[in-house]
């Protein structure tokens, strides 16, 4: 099963979450944000989640079950796959294309 990121987020800053900002903290995260979103477009604004979601699975990468049903999309639009086993019950999705 695909294990998840242990990264952290390089959107947040050390202040998120506090509730007074200095001008200075302001002025960081407002043109830090905009820096970020204008160089990093995500999958559904790029297009790159309809180009892999193009692609549907004929298995399940790990165990090879053909008995897959959709399951919703993630939050980047990517389409959701669970596999159909009373001895698994795996949820998972396609992560690239070769």
């Amino acid at each position: 099963m695909a294990t998840k990121s242990s990264s952290k987020s390089r959107r947040e800053t050390p202040w998120d979450g506090d509730i007074e900002l200095t001008p200075m903290q302001k002025f960081l995260k407002t043109e830090y944000g905009e820096h970020c979103k204008a160089r990093h477009m995500g999958l559904n604004e790029s297009g790159e989640a309809d180009m892999i979601n193009s692609f549907a699975p004929k298995h399940c990468p790990y165990c090879g079950s053909a008995l897959l049903i959709k399951r919703g999309y993630t939050a980047n639009g990517i389409q959701r796959y669970h596999i159909l086993r009373r001895s698994k019950n795996a949820i998972f999705t396609i992560k690239c294309v070769i």
